[in-house]
């Protein structure tokens, strides 16, 4: 008898128990999945005849290099709206020509489907010599749409891109991508390079090799340790590891190789030559 009870009581129990571990399940609440742009700044919004397309970067604006670029549609009542992103085009217009710049693919950022996004590197700044253009080519319930509007570029404060000749008499072009936020020692590094087509368009450079030696020049022209050349990764995209052996201001020294190892722009740093020809600006 006093055995059966035991059992019972101790059924009992294990269901209680079991019973509190499910409410304590039921009650944790689901993480709350954050809007990538509640961490980004308005730049701009474009508006055609139904919609209102809302541009977002980090900074909250554009600037001469690389930017991250992203953008959502709204319709008249002020609410987001599914849309497909088919194409964009920066143009730069000039009193003597036009001409685009670098720039990816539009995706579909991947934890939320109602925000478009994609990268533009500028190669010029907005001056009196000329003024940007973007266009962005979507589509609504299939029904397809163009929103477009001029831009305001600024000036970068130190060289993060560089356009150059070739020996083999081709014109490219090459930007810095990473560090954005340089640091004290290693730093992921990475950078574009395109070729410079007839039409003022730009096509990825892939196979290629970008050999780097970061210098002080305030410092005695000093150099640092482990650092990583930049090796393609596809797309026009290069990643390497650039060293900061201290802050300050530090001139990136490049040079490009092709895929049969010849060199078409840059110099080695030696007593004779303290700079390359083609190089990226750091100062932190």
């Amino acid at each position: 008898m006093k055995l059966n009870k035991l059992i019972q009581y101790s059924f009992i129990a294990l269901l209680s128990a079991l019973s509190f571990i499910s409410c304590k399940k039921d009650d944790i609440e689901e993480p709350v999945k954050k809007n990538i742009l509640d961490q980004l700044k308005l730049v701009t919004t474009f508006k055609n005849e139904s919609d209102n397309i809302e541009i977002y970067t980090k900074s909250g604006k554009f600037t001469q290099g690389y930017n991250d670029v992203y953008f959502q549609v709204k319709n008249s009542s002020g609410e987001v709206i599914a849309h497909e992103a088919q194409s964009w085009m920066p143009m730069m217009k000039m009193t003597m020509k036009s001409h685009s710049c670098p720039f990816s693919e539009i995706t579909k950022v991947a934890d939320n489907p109602m925000v478009s996004s994609g990268f533009i590197i500028f190669n010029m700044a907005s001056d009196d010599m000329g003024s940007w253009k973007l266009t962005i080519n979507y589509t609504v319930d299939d029904v397809e749409k163009v929103a477009e509007g001029e831009i305001s570029v600024q000036a970068s404060a130190r060289r993060v891109t560089q356009g150059f000749k070739g020996s083999d008499s081709i014109q490219y072009f090459i930007a810095l991508i990473e560090p954005s936020i340089p640091k004290e020692g290693p730093n992921v590094m990475k950078a574009g390079l395109y070729k410079m087509e007839a039409d003022h368009t730009f096509s990825p450079i892939g196979n290629y090799k970008v050999l780097i030696d970061p210098r002080m020049p305030g410092m005695g022209n000093h150099s640092s340790p482990n650092n990583e050349d930049l090796i393609s990764q596809g797309k026009g995209i290069y990643n390497g590891k650039v060293n900061f052996s201290m802050t300050g201001y530090w001139k990136i020294n490049l040079q490009v190789e092709n895929e049969s190892g010849v060199i078409l722009k840059g110099e080695a740093i030696t007593e004779e030559t303290e700079s390359s020809s083609i190089f990226f600006e750091v100062e932190f």
